[in-house]
């Protein structure tokens, strides 16, 4: 057993009809293979996993090859396996992993009545069986979702895993303000901190500090974002393989450096992270717990933000993008609008707008006689928007 290499253990264990995760490290496998090989052979019979059946659920990565048809997995002899349904799901206690019950078409795995063997199989190994697990969510009825969520999206009614992230910054010779002294004397200061280093780290309750993930995970979720966001003509995925775990990031920050953190990093970094809990934890949804930082609170671009619009109209401003006004945007007994319509944040000429009989808008409320070429054109700024809201 020392000397088996990694397949070779994997092969034995098939054989002796033994389960195991697919990521397994080699001392783990030799582990299972002593307790089986103390036990005996495996009993024949009796509804127990051929060998020829145990070697099924094999991924590409391990039956070394790619393509074949959906729904079907090989193992290392070459021999085609198909998937018929999934017809249940649960967590494994003991790894945490996803697992489907999966009713295998191929008819030499029947009994003598005729039922086709079913098998617990971790998620990562019906890695081309998308239109198999489409039938089989679709079969499970969903509660209404109280937040409108899409039906093939909606995570509400699933069990939660709490993630926190936040940033750090580490320097060389960063030390305390007040430091102790001995006989007089205390330890010698550099004239700065020295460059600094830029860390944002992601910890759950699950994986712990910056989630961390096995290569074979890794490329689980790089097949995962590939189909979930595409690939590029010359083959390159939309958005890049991720190489390591997103749940650390370093940032060598500078002007001259590598930037500043800001929203878009953060950003990038939480859209990676979202994809591997897709993949590692899909029957949970997951709650982040964030500071209230600038990269964390910025705002779209064309969004409704107060802060940076002038009070009055015209100047250098942010213009939103138009805003269609749902109920309680406006007061309805002293608005121009209601419900339903659409605001826009510049005064508009006729010229500008759709309807066949339309005008130029009016001037500001506040300066009625203000001529056209002084305002059309130009941002309303939040005096005149809050006053056409009532």
């Amino acid at each position: 057993i020392t000397a088996m290499n990694v397949e070779e253990l994997k092969r034995a264990l098939r054989g002796r009809g033994v389960q195991f995760h697919r990521t397994a490290r080699k001392a783990d496998l030799q582990e299972l293979l002593k307790g089986v090989a103390c036990a005996g052979p495996a009993a024949g019979g009796g509804g127990g996993r051929s060998a020829a059946a145990a070697d099924a659920p094999a991924t590409a990565e391990e039956s070394g090859g790619g393509g074949g048809a959906d729904n079907e997995s090989s193992d290392e002899d070459g021999d085609v396996y198909e998937v018929h349904k999934v017809t249940d799901r649960r967590i494994n206690s003991d790894t945490g992993a996803l697992q489907y019950k999966v009713v295998w078409k191929n008819r030499e795995y029947a009994d003598d009545e005729g039922n086709r063997e079913t098998t617990w199989e971790p998620a990562g190994n019906l890695i081309d069986c998308d239109d198999v697990l489409a039938e089989y969510y679709a079969s499970k009825p969903l509660e209404g979702c109280k937040y409108g969520h899409h039906e093939r999206v909606c995570k509400c009614h699933l069990p939660l895993i709490k993630s926190g992230q936040d940033e750090s910054i580490y320097k060389p010779f960063q030390m305390a303000k007040k430091t102790w002294t001995i006989d007089g004397y205390q330890s010698t200061r550099k004239k700065n901190d020295g460059a600094g280093l830029m860390k944002s780290v992601f910890v759950d309750e699950v994986r712990g500090f910056g989630l961390p993930m096995m290569e074979d995970e890794v490329k689980l979720v790089n097949v995962h974002r590939r189909r979930k966001y595409g690939v590029k003509p010359d083959g390159e995925p939309v958005r890049p393989d991720l190489t390591a775990s997103p749940g650390v990031r370093f940032l060598d920050y500078g002007t001259n450096k590598e930037g500043y953190w800001n929203y878009e990093l953060f950003k990038e970094q939480v859209m990676d992270v979202i994809d591997c809990y897709d993949v590692l934890y899909p029957e949970f949804q997951v709650i982040f717990s964030v500071d209230w930082s600038s990269g964390h609170t910025a705002h779209r671009e064309g969004c409704l933000n107060v802060n940076i619009m002038n009070v009055n109209f015209g100047g250098k401003q942010s213009i939103p993008h138009p805003s269609k006004l749902e109920p309680g945007c406006i007061n309805e007994d002293k608005s121009i609008f209601k419900h339903g319509d659409t605001q826009y944040f510049v005064f508009r000429s006729a010229e500008d707008k759709d309807e066949l009989d339309a005008v130029d808008d009016s001037p500001p409320w506040y300066k009625p006689n203000a001529k056209k070429d002084e305002y059309l054109g130009k941002a309303k700024g939040k005096e005149q928007v809050a006053w056409e809201r009532g």
